[in-house]
């Protein structure tokens, strides 16, 4: 069949190549090459190769290898290959692009955006007015977290790093630098995620782990080797957005050069190994704006 057309109500199955079309609701299952719409509202399964969408609510299931949209309130899943769309959501989107409104459930996407969300967000780039938790390299939250700090280290002298999400959990990204000139010079840039505890209206508490990868200034295109760090940090806030902050890590140096770095990483020398791996304990100390 070319295409299905349903002026009124229709419940059952429409299959074609073209498009499948219900100017009511549609209750149980369409699918086709080039899209399928139910006009008032879906109730059951939407698939297509191209578009899927109502004006309406779902109560169902979208799959498209392009465009699921929904008008109203999506109340089940959407997967598909480029864009998800929904006015508000209760269930699951999946997809490049997901836009969700209001969600209680969960996005996973390369870039998912939202108002408030009830649930989470997992991506390279999240949005939204207030989330329960957001994962993802840039997660930005009107009525969370976004903070830039500048400190130093047992491992730099100079790192800067952005703390972003609600206001219990975060992701961050830093950058680290031992300066030209020192032995073995070197640079990185790394990826953590951490949890912040509130201890008074002026200390808190954020512990993190993070990942970073440390390359040489005199060979910038090889990876010398991954440091992963567990850090907590205990800070005094001075005013609303000033904050000073110190505390304890513990750090690991994973080689990936036979003949990389000669020098530790770290001003204190590795303590103890596992294998390849060395293990030392550090410090970091800094100012949160």
């Amino acid at each position: 069949v070319l295409a299905n057309l349903a002026m009124r109500d229709f419940g059952g199955a429409q299959l074609a190549v073209g498009g499948n079309y219900v100017a009511g609701t549609m209750r149980g299952f369409q699918t086709s090459v080039g899209f399928s719409w139910a006009q008032e509202r879906a109730v059951g399964v939407q698939g297509a190769a191209g578009m899927v969408g109502t004006a309406g609510d779902l109560w169902g299931v979208q799959l498209a290898g392009g465009i699921s949209s929904v008008a109203g309130h999506a109340r089940g899943v959407q997967i598909s290959g480029i864009a998800n769309s929904a006015h508000r959501l209760t269930g699951l989107q999946v997809a490049i692009v997901n836009v969700g409104g209001d969600v209680t459930g969960s996005q996973i996407g390369v870039v998912n955006i939202a108002n408030k969300v009830s649930g989470a967000q997992v991506g390279v780039v999240n949005l939204a007015d207030d989330t329960d938790f957001s994962l993802g390299v840039l997660s930005v939250v009107r009525n969370g977290r976004f903070d830039f700090e500048a400190y130093g280290s047992d491992l730099a002298p100079l790192s800067l790093s952005l703390k972003m999400g609600n206001r219990r959990v975060y992701t961050l990204i830093a950058a680290s630098s031992r300066l030209p000139g020192q032995p073995d010079a070197w640079w990185s840039v790394g990826l953590g995620v951490g949890v912040h505890f509130p201890l008074h209206p002026r200390l808190s508490l954020d512990v993190d782990v993070m990942g970073q990868s440390v390359r040489t200034y005199a060979d910038p295109g090889e990876v010398d080797s991954i440091v992963p760090q567990l850090r907590a940090q205990l800070a005094w806030h001075l005013a609303d957005r000033f904050a000073l902050f110190a505390g304890p890590t513990l750090n690991a140096r994973v080689p990936l050069l036979a003949a990389g770095l000669e020098h530790p990483l770290g001003l204190v020398s590795p303590v103890g190994s596992l294998g390849p791996v060395e293990l030392w304990p550090g410090f970091v100390a800094g100012l949160r704006i």
